[in-house]
Order: C-alpha cells, then sequence, then structure tokens
C-alpha cells in the first residue's frame, strides 16, 4: 500500500517536509506491527467485509497516525483504550483538526469492540455507507486526500 500526502504528489515542497512525512510513514509501520487487539479484530472484520467499502490501517494524515481510516468516505475510526481517558483534549483537537479536511472521526472503546464487534463493526459500515452516498451526491469527490 502506497499513501501519498499532496507534498509527495506535487513535490514543491523542500525535503524537510518530505522527511518529515516519511517520518510518519515509519511511525505507521511501527504502529501497524504494535496494533491492539481490538484495533486488529476491527481491521480483520473491515477487511474481510464484502458489504463495505475498503479501508486502511495506521494511515498518516495531517500530522496524526489513524488507527482505521477510509478515504472514500473520508472516515477515520479510532479505538480507544483506557489511556485516552487521560488524553481527551488532545483526541478532540486532533478530531478538530481532522475535520477541517472533511475527515470525521468515530471513536469506539476497547470495551465496546470487546462486548460488541459484530454491532461496532455494522455501525463503521453504516456510517461509512453513508458518507460515500453523501459525497456522490453532492458531488465532492474533488476534495485533496489530505
Amino acid at each position: 500500500m502506497r499513501v501519498l500526502a499532496p507534498f509527495a504528489q506535487t513535490g514543491h515542497h523542500g525535503p524537510d517536509v518530505q522527511g518529515h512525512y516519511r517520518k510518519h510513514l515509519g511511525l505507521a509501520k511501527g504502529h501497524r506491527q504494535r496494533a491492539t487487539t481490538p484495533e486488529r479484530l476491527m481491521w480483520m472484520n473491515l477487511r474481510n467485509s464484502i458489504r463495505g467499502p475498503k479501508f486502511r490501517r495506521q494511515v498518516p494524515i495531517g500530522g496524526y497516525i489513524l488507527d482505521l481510516y477510509c478515504p472514500k468516505a473520508r472516515l477515520c475510526v479510532e479505538a480507544d483504550g483506557p489511556h485516552h481517558e487521560l488524553q481527551r483534549p488532545k483526541d478532540k483537537e486532533r478530531d478538530r483538526a481532522l475535520a477541517q479536511k472533511m475527515i470525521l472521526t468515530i471513536r469506539f472503546s476497547s470495551d465496546e469492540i470487546w462486548a460488541s464487534l459484530d454491532w461496532v463493526v455494522e455501525e463503521i459500515v453504516r456510517i461509512a455507507n453513508q458518507r460515500i452516498a453523501f459525497f456522490e451526491r453532492e458531488g465532492k469527490w474533488n476534495l485533496p486526500e489530505e
């Protein structure tokens, strides 16, 4: 899988920006290798779902690494463990920054994923399909990826 940021596509930014992006790609790879069990469960179910859109894992966008991302729906899905209780302000800031790029973030706690994995996956697919239908209807496909 290859993920390109706008600066990597256009090539008009300096090497420091491209180096910053490469750093985030390396971090994303590390996150994929150290994914939590709830993240892996969601990924396995979404990856193998024939009824839903395609998702990517640990995608770097705008200086953040998204647990799961559906580019077509501009949807970020986060699996929040207990440590997220302590970083709610950071999470809200991150969600606002992604919303400025028209990326919706939905969050599920690890407890929700463990208790109701099927429901979590159905919700993710439902929301993704709604957003895809909206973007198709409104003709918003020309939005930049990042």
